[in-house]
């Protein structure tokens, strides 16, 4: 019995350290009604990420539409790439996603958010619930 409660209390610690998250979040002073964002399919992407991080900003009242690389409309204020990493352990899931706020004029990150998870904490969870995490973060309130 010891033995086994032993065991539970390491695969917990395991599962715990083996995902995380990470923010810079976008100044919500640099955003008015009007601030348009674009958000780039990277072109080898099939699962149309981009379009469920337009849909996690556009439930948040942000302007947002996507494309493919160097289509955003020339009014366009901010530009948001992502880059997805996917693994296989008995199943294909996502094992990071970042997601970059990036100046369309220099192309200086502005605002970034990131979540990486190993396949056992990624259990549970679809890639589409990490993408809107991961986006959120992105827009959280701050002074």
């Amino acid at each position: 019995m010891r033995h086994a409660l032993i065991g539970l209390l390491c695969l917990n610690l395991f599962m715990l350290a083996c995902a995380g998250s990470s923010a810079t979040p976008f100044l919500a002073s640099a955003r008015t009604d009007k601030t348009t964002f674009f958000v780039e399919n990277h072109g080898k992407d099939s699962r149309q990420i981009e379009q469920i991080i337009v849909e996690a900003m556009r439930a948040r009242g942000i302007q947002a539409t996507s494309g493919d690389q160097k289509q955003a409309p020339a009014d366009t204020d901010f530009i948001i790439t992502y880059e997805d990493r996917w693994a296989w352990d008995m199943r294909t899931y996502l094992r990071l996603i970042q997601i970059d706020i990036r100046d369309p004029k220099t192309g200086a990150i502005v605002a970034t958010s990131r979540s990486h998870q190993t396949s056992l904490p990624s259990l549970g969870n679809t890639y589409q619930e990490i993408i809107q995490r991961t986006t959120d973060r992105l827009f959280e309130p701050n002074p």
